[in-house]
């Protein structure tokens, strides 16, 4: 059984794994796993299961088949394998199940870095690179929380399962790793009591759901003239100036009244938005453009999704009213559901409990602004005891110079290591 000082035991191992976490850090960003197109997935598999297999876990590698590669990575070709790589260390007993959920994509570095984006360098107490933050640092985090545990001399009671997963980064209604191991029965409310996704949303709080989210891609027709004679054609790019102008003037200002009362992180996100992030209109200075491609990101957590397309769709009928020639046809590349669970369930107040012992606060429940592989978990696979909880920092997701700073990921990884500890009990192996 226990004795009264297995906390302190526990801490003081992951302290002594200090380096090990570190170098294992470092060696996960070295590893370039750029997505999209999806870079060194085989490599970082490889690397993980064989870690997984050395700390003596059950390890499988679960391959997505290229006939799935249209629906669930249509934005690769086959030839970048997506592989997810999961291990399994069986308790005394099967229940409960803790799992842990961590992507080891990353997006693209591009320009401007201070250090080499794939180096891992580590610098004034703080490791840098496209990663670091998010979110190869939960998977250290994870994976030696687990460690410090056995170190320490104790054995889980429970069962722990670990998921190291591709494609989160290019989010989609389907992917290729955590909807994937759904799907498969890999991840299930029958054999799972409690999960833990380890992305970036600070080592101080603990989130309990994110936004939803509803992409489209919307085409203005217009009809094409020579550049001389302008008067002959519709300006495609006319017609959508006129619509971005509604948009910034009309129906942003209405979305921003919509201000959620769950605690969404940053403040701001609290609001509703629409944000354009493409435009491609044109193929030649002297012609006039007779198509318009402009791409929005439409966000909101206390609406209901029907009732954002409707009202999207309503806006843009309206703009036919206003001007006869304006034709257009909408398209929905990508939506996700709203994800909250709830806040008073066990698996948040231990983890609460854990991160006062550590990091010395009271930490807030929080929801992410943007879409995560959580909504999989608890949507898809019906399971409401799932929380994101990582060591590294929001703010610094997708930044250049991406870092995390070790105190920070030792801390996360001692918020972990207790909170494993209480969900699944331990004994002493002596």
């Amino acid at each position: 059984m226990m004795r009264v000082d297995w906390k302190n035991k526990i801490l003081k191992e992951v302290d002594d794994l200090r380096d090990e976490i570190i170098e294992f850090l470092r060696d996960l960003i070295r590893i370039p796993t750029e997505n999209p197109p999806g870079t060194n997935y085989p490599e970082i598999a490889e690397f993980i299961g064989k870690r997984m297999n050395e700390l003596g876990y059950e390890v499988d590698f679960v391959e997505v088949p290229p006939e799935r590669f249209p629906e669930l990575v249509p934005f690769a070709e086959p030839k970048y394998r997506r592989i997810n790589v999961l291990a399994r260390l069986k308790g005394v007993n099967e229940r409960p199940c803790l799992h842990f959920n961590g992507h080891y994509d990353v997006v693209p570095a591009g320009s401007g870095w201070s250090v080499p984006p794939y180096d891992g360098v580590l610098r004034h107490e703080r490791i840098y690179g496209r990663g670091a933050s998010d979110m190869k640092s939960g998977i250290a985090a994870m994976v030696y929380a687990v460690e410090a545990i056995r170190r320490a001399g104790y054995k889980l009671r429970g069962t722990v399962e670990f998921s190291f997963v591709p494609d989160e980064e290019t989010t989609g209604v389907k992917n290729a790793g955590t909807y994937y191991l759904v799907e498969k029965g890999y991840i299930n409310k029958n054999r799972t009591d409690y999960v833990i996704i380890t992305e970036p949303l600070n080592v101080d709080r603990i989130c309990v759901g994110h936004r939803g989210a509803i992409w489209w891609r919307l085409r203005i027709y217009g009809k094409q003239a020579h550049g001389a004679m302008p008067y002959r054609g519709i300006n495609a790019a006319y017609k959508a100036a006129t619509l971005l102008h509604l948009i910034e003037h009309y129906l942003t200002p209405r979305l921003k009244e919509r201000i959620s009362k769950h605690n969404v992180v940053p403040e701001e996100a609290k609001k509703s938005s629409i944000s354009l992030g493409i435009i491609r209109c044109g193929t030649k200075v002297n012609t006039v453009p007779e198509l318009c491609v402009l791409e929005f990101d439409r966000r909101f957590i206390d609406e209901d999704i029907d009732d954002v397309r409707r009202e999207f769709h309503a806006f843009l009928e309206s703009l036919k009213l206003i001007d006869p020639e304006f034709k257009y046809d909408l398209e929905e590349t990508y939506h996700a559901n709203p994800v909250i669970v709830p806040e008073d369930q066990p698996l948040v107040k231990v983890l609460e409990e854990s991160i006062i012992e550590v990091v010395g606060v009271v930490p807030p429940k929080v929801l992410s602004p943007g879409t995560d592989d959580q909504r999989f978990i608890v949507n898809n696979a019906g399971i409401s005891a799932a929380i994101v909880y990582g060591p590294g920092r929001l703010e610094l997701a997708h930044v250049v110079d991406e870092h995390i700073s070790i105190d920070d990921l030792i801390n996360g990884t001692k918020v972990l290591a207790l909170t494993t500890a209480k969900l699944l009990g331990v004994n002493s192996s002596s």
